[in-house]
């Protein structure tokens, strides 16, 4: 059985997999030949076509909060990466750009009130190398998530066939650089949008919007004070107490090491001795595993981008200090999907008939 990709229609991934060490996977390491193609020569049918930045671009402004002027209204776009080392032949990351670009010259068009500086990528944290770490099992890694990159590792984002080059402008933020960069611009209301996606799950109606609301808060969020208890029954809102639930709620104690007590997870502190945010449980020189508690945020009202915490307490009524005074919400993921079927359909179609005239 043959298998045709509609969109690698010239086959860059085949062409572009290492050819040495025969057989090469990541877990190999760096190949030792590897072809390198010109992304620019393999086109992508299906993320090239505007009508899929359209669906996203549609979805966005159904989000525009009615009481803020579009010059005043900024856009997210965030994205996951690749997994380290497939860059080799995965152009997802080019592919991504790609579809964001669209998606942005669909907005400009629409909305030409929207101001360019305002339209912004942002990817998930990455994993960093800890040197002081002796790789050993169960990971055999020095790589370990950190708290500066949000305890995350899906934000690895690497060009395809490139010696490390990353997306770089508008498109090279992290999301929460983005954010702060945004709220630095005074903007008033954030769209968020996730368009690898193009149907509602965990990413787009909790995962995302407890990331955003950790930086800048969840009270600011559009739908705060009209909740939705048929998306989220019994709460009526995505946000948990803290991101990052899965840690350990354990934390060695700050009177004896060789005992714990409950961590604290409040950006104002706690009325224990334990501090926020939570200290590295892991030695230096071991790696911290993703369980450790120093790799959570707490999803305050008001978010972390703008809070110092020495410089006095955080107000649950209202932002204080710098951080972010507009509001933000999630795109709106298509409904449409007679028209995406169709669209998908058309590529297909298309497809099918250029291979039977080649």
């Amino acid at each position: 059985m043959v298998i045709e990709w509609v969109n690698d229609p010239d086959n860059l991934m085949v062409k572009s997999y290492p050819q040495d060490p025969s057989g090469w996977t990541r877990s190999k390491g760096k190949p030792e030949l590897n072809p390198i193609v010109e992304f620019s020569d393999y086109p992508n049918p299906v993320i090239e076509d505007m009508r899929l930045a359209k669906f996203q671009a549609d979805g966005i402004a159904a989000q525009f909060n009615k009481d803020i002027s579009i010059k005043d209204t900024a856009v997210l776009m965030v994205n996951h990466g690749i997994l380290s080392g497939n860059e080799v032949f995965d152009p997802k990351i080019n592919d991504t750009l790609t579809l964001n670009k669209n998606i942005k010259k669909a907005l400009l068009e629409n909305y030409p009130e929207l101001s360019e500086e305002n339209i912004l990528g942002g990817w998930f944290g990455d994993m960093v190398i800890n040197e002081r770490v002796r790789p050993a099992p169960p990971a055999f890694t020095q790589m370990e998530r950190t708290r500066e990159m949000r305890g995350e590792n899906l934000g690895y984002n690497i060009l395809h066939d490139t010696d490390g080059d990353r997306p770089s402008a508008e498109w090279g933020y992290r999301y929460w650089e983005a954010l702060d960069q945004l709220r630095k611009n005074n903007v008033k209301h954030i769209v968020v949008a996730f368009p690898q996606i193009m149907e509602n799950s965990v990413l787009n109606l909790v995962e995302v919007p407890n990331q955003i609301g950790k930086e800048i808060g969840y009270k600011n969020w559009l739908y705060f004070n009209s909740l939705d208890f048929d998306t989220y029954p019994e709460y009526g809102h995505p946000f948990a107490d803290y991101w990052g639930i899965w840690v350990s709620q354990s934390c060695a104690s700050t009177v004896n090491a060789n005992q714990t007590e409950e961590c604290c997870f409040e950006m104002g502190g706690c009325s224990t001795s334990q501090a926020y945010p939570p200290t590295r449980q892991a030695k230096l020189d071991q790696r911290r595993d993703d369980l450790d508690p120093s790799l959570a945020y707490d999803v305050s009202e008001f978010g972390h981008l703008g809070y110092q915490a020495e410089l006095g307490s955080a107000d649950p009524n209202q932002p204080v200090q710098d951080q972010y005074k507009g509001t933000w919400s999630m795109w709106q993921v298509t409904e449409d999907h007679y028209a995406v079927a169709e669209f998908l359909a058309d590529k297909v179609t298309d497809h099918i008939e250029s291979t039977n005239v080649n």
